[in-house]
C-alpha cells in the first residue's frame, strides 16, 4: 500500500502540483516559465502540451518545440 501511495504521489500528484504552479505563473505574465511535463505521453503530458498551445501569439509552439498536441 506505501508503495502504490508512493507511485502516485510521484506520477501523478506531484507533476499536477509542478504544472499548477506553472499555470499560475503564465497566468500572472511570466510567458518564460517553463512548463513541467511536455515530453511526457500520458494524461499529464497532453494537459503540459494543452497549457503550451493555450499561449499566446507564437510562444506556444516556440516553447512547445514544435509538437503537435493530437486529440
Amino acid at each position: 500500500e506505501l508503495t502504490e501511495r508512493r507511485t502516485v504521489q510521484d506520477w501523478v500528484v506531484r507533476p499536477m502540483l509542478r504544472l499548477t504552479g506553472t499555470v499560475g505563473e503564465l497566468a500572472v505574465g511570466r510567458l518564460d516559465a517553463e512548463v513541467p511535463g511536455k515530453a511526457r505521453g500520458d494524461e499529464i503530458g497532453g494537459l503540459a502540451l494543452a497549457v503550451l498551445m493555450g499561449l499566446p501569439g507564437d510562444i506556444g509552439p516556440v516553447l512547445n518545440g514544435g509538437c503537435r498536441l493530437i486529440l
